[in-house]
């Protein structure tokens, strides 16, 4: 059998967390009085990793009000999350189904290591993933090392690789590593945005992206 593999975001692909990640980031500018962010401007770091996602977002402060302001996150985040957030309708459902059929599953996330772990904990989804990155182990997206990283591991043929996420850094990283892309207008980018880094197919829901996965189990690209 031909060996495929789908990489996924974690954060707005397979976890419904955009609002919670977004909400935080505003709280914790709004806690520290270092200006007003609105709600798309945090949405539009998300998958950069928080260090560099604040670098964005507050050029003009200092390594440590920057460093502060991580902190006021992570609070605010740690709050929200803190009996779990939900994974979009039928991810689960369908990682189960396939994955021990042939095709593997990785996740490469802009999240530290120990919020991966943690979502996999309360998800009770480890053993679904042959492999993951996060940007405690690779350079950020949009560079292309998670994917690299994964496939090297792995040993899996480019063209039998396909990334998925919902921001223009998995489709930069995706492109940048010469494998397909899916985008998923359902999570933290805009749909016109993503479409202009020409993904093979676009999901505008969970469940749009669920009916993608099977058709890819089942016949490749």
């Amino acid at each position: 059998m031909l060996k495929k593999l789908i990489i996924f975001d974690w954060d707005g692909t397979l976890m419904n967390s955009i609002d919670a990640i977004a909400d935080s980031i505003i709280e914790a500018f709004n806690e520290l009085s270092m200006g007003k962010i609105t709600k798309d401007k945090a949405k539009s770091i998300i998958g950069l990793g928080l260090k560099r996602a604040f670098e964005v977002l507050a050029p003009d402060k200092s390594t440590a009000e920057r460093d502060e302001l991580l902190l006021s996150y992570k609070k605010f985040f740690l709050q929200k999350s803190e009996h779990g957030l939900p994974l979009y309708p039928g991810v689960e459902n369908i990682l189960r189904k396939f994955y021990n059929n042939g095709t593997l599953f990785a996740v490469a996330t802009g999240k530290s290591r120990a919020g991966l772990e943690r979502d996999f904990i309360t998800t009770n989804t480890k053993t679904l993933f042959a492999a993951s990155r996060t940007v405690d182990e690779c350079e950020p997206k949009p560079h292309p090392h998670m994917i690299e990283d994964i496939i090297e591991e792995l040993k899996i043929k480019r063209e039998n690789v396909v990334m998925v996420g919902d921001t223009v850094f998995d489709l930069e990283m995706a492109k940048s590593a010469k494998v397909s892309s899916v985008a998923c207008a359902y999570g933290a980018h805009p749909k016109e945005d993503l479409l202009k880094l020409n993904p093979q197919f676009m999901a505008h829901s969970s469940y749009e992206l669920i009916n993608y996965i099977e058709k890819f189990i089942h016949s490749g690209f």
